[in-house]
């Protein structure tokens, strides 16, 4: 049997209590309380200089949250009573944190957008939409086992694709 270094190591069975975890803290979940009865649990996750340039979703936010790491502060909004938007604080340990705690008060779907590593030459000026990834740091072992890469949800894609398509936008695929 291959033994993997301790930080690609997952145990399915050994995760810990979150809901002790989250409720020994001060934060403030009871602000996200109406909105999951209102049936929200959805959550788009931006990069703070790319939400910025969306002008019109930043007018229709109302801040909620606020969720603290060691190294900042990111803002959790509601937008137009419909999705959550957050804005993604920098380093996987600290956005899988946000994603933790977003989970626990009651978010399933996730959409991530913003930047992500190209291994050839790309056009930035069109969409680019994953198909899979290489697992190149050491956040997503603690979630899912050791693999080189990690599959995208190809119905999210196909959603992602027809939006785009639907407004003619390019966009290619490919890993990332």
């Amino acid at each position: 049997m291959k033994t993997l270094p301790p930080i690609a190591e997952f145990y399915d069975d050994d995760m810990p209590n979150l809901t002790e975890f989250f409720t020994n803290g001060k934060k403030e979940f009871w602000r996200f309380d109406k909105y999951i009865k209102m049936g929200i649990d959805r959550c788009v996750i931006f990069f703070p200089r790319d939400f910025k340039k969306i002008k019109s979703i930043y007018k229709k936010c109302k801040l909620i949250y606020e969720f603290k790491s060691a190294s900042s502060v990111s803002p959790v909004y509601v937008y137009d009573n419909k999705v959550f938007i957050a804005l993604c604080p920098l380093g996987g340990p600290a956005s899988a944190n946000l994603m933790e705690e977003l989970y626990f008060v009651g978010v399933k779907t996730f959409l991530g957008t913003g930047s992500c590593g190209a291994i050839t030459e790309v056009d930035f000026n069109h969409f680019f939409v994953p198909t899979k990834a290489i697992r190149d740091e050491g956040t997503s072992y603690h979630y899912i086992p050791a693999s080189r890469f990690v599959e995208t949800d190809q119905k999210l894609n196909k959603s992602i694709e027809n939006v785009l398509n639907k407004h003619n936008e390019t966009f290619f695929k490919g890993i990332t």
